[in-house]
């Protein structure tokens, strides 16, 4: 497998340094660099439902566990937009026309040594699910859930999940308030 190469941020800006480090260099020495986190969503029967997935039992972070985003690093060189088309297309083999996002914001985040700013999209996608393929082995299935589900999931079965009821809530605020203020 090729090594994968990050751009590293400076930790105030968020601009890239010019230098560049491997993927595990990068979680190992704490170093800040980008990733982008796209929520894939629909209107179904008057609800707001999002694509979750679950995370293969080979992910070194929460095997095994449910994800209410796909997400990924963005590689040296790569810009925001083509870090979203390729992890959509590797993760679940959809392709997109970029001009369909919905831009979220960029937050700047840290877990012990991993570092991070990411970036939020949001994506409207009313196909079939049977269409979608997992193409990078890191999705193990993927399912529509209303986001009162994923709400009751996260406090009645938090144990599977990656993410938390709040920082749930804090991006479902936000696709409420882009898709109302278009």
């Amino acid at each position: 497998m090729t090594e994968e190469y990050i751009d590293i941020l400076d930790n105030n800006t968020g601009e890239p340094t010019g230098e560049r480090r491997s993927r595990a260099e990068v979680h190992k020495l704490g170093l800040w660099h980008r990733t982008v986190h796209i929520y894939v969503f629909r209107k179904f029967n008057n609800r707001l439902e999002l694509l979750v997935h679950l995370r293969s039992k080979n992910k070194n972070l929460k095997p095994d566990k449910w994800d209410t985003r796909i997400a990924g690093h963005l590689k040296a060189g790569e810009n925001w937009i083509e870090a979203v088309s390729g992890e959509l297309y590797d993760e679940i083999g959809l392709k997109i026309n970029p001009a369909d996002l919905i831009d979220g914001n960029i937050r700047k985040r840290t877990d012990g040594m991993n570092n991070e700013f990411t970036r939020s999209y949001f994506y409207r996608f009313d196909g079939e699910t049977d269409n979608l393929k997992f193409n990078d082995g890191e999705v193990a299935q993927i399912k529509w859930l209303a986001e009162t589900e994923i709400k009751k999931e996260l406090v009645d079965n938090k144990e599977k999940w990656c993410c938390s009821l709040i920082s749930f809530e804090l991006m479902s605020t936000m696709l409420k308030d882009k898709l109302h203020h278009g």
